[in-house]
């Protein structure tokens, strides 16, 4: 896992060295953000009732000139998320206790402007995958443990963004397609919104 971070890591620092080399050329923006997602989690003996984790990271959008309506967006982001357990027996009841896991995301996608990229309000689109680090389980009453789930997992994303000025507003939607438990079949989807600043 730690060589995997320090790959993503890795490639962060070169797309943004590699897009500041070139700055007669390319438009590099670092667009910082804060948000709340919603999750779910479905497996062949539980269901993860949908929660509100918290989320904040940054993004790099990087341009090949201020006027290009393309762009590449890789970024960094720190996921806790909380999460309730539904069994799928014959009570179907939910239990009260939760757990909480600590994710790292480093989504890489692509997009384009729909409005233009120079004016004072700018709609994007973006797509692309999303790697995710598990970094820790939190003790908890269902007995779960950090080995009962996979330490990477990886996903597809897709999203729409809103700026004006330098404000951006950002809902998205990330579909796993790796398992996200060891031995069970059981993938995320997470819906997020965010906001954040571009400088």
């Amino acid at each position: 896992m730690k060589n995997l971070v320090a790959i993503i890591v890795l490639f962060l620092s070169v797309s943004l060295a590699h897009a500041q080399s070139e700055n007669d050329k390319n438009k590099v923006y670092i667009n910082p953000k804060i948000g709340l997602h919603f999750a779910s989690l479905s497996t062949e003996t539980a269901e993860q009732g949908n929660r509100v984790g918290m989320n904040v990271g940054m993004d790099v959008l990087i341009k090949s000139s201020k006027k290009s309506w393309f762009f590449w967006q890789p970024g960094l982001h720190y996921y806790r998320t909380g999460a309730q357990l539904v069994h799928q027996g014959t009570t179907q009841q939910e239990m009260d206790n939760q757990v909480y896991f600590n994710t790292l995301k480093a989504p890489i996608s692509g997009g384009m402007y729909l409005t233009g990229s120079d004016g004072l309000l700018r709609i994007r689109v973006n797509a692309g995958i999303t790697p995710t680090l598990l970094l820790g389980v939190q003790e908890n009453e269902y007995g779960l443990s950090r080995e009962e789930f996979r330490g990477a997992t990886l996903g597809i994303n897709g999203g729409i963004g809103i700026e004006v000025l330098i404000v951006t507003l950002e809902l998205n939607y990330e579909h796993g397609i790796t398992p996200m438990m060891t031995g069970n079949e059981g993938t995320n989807q997470m819906f997020s919104i965010s906001a954040g600043l571009r400088f």
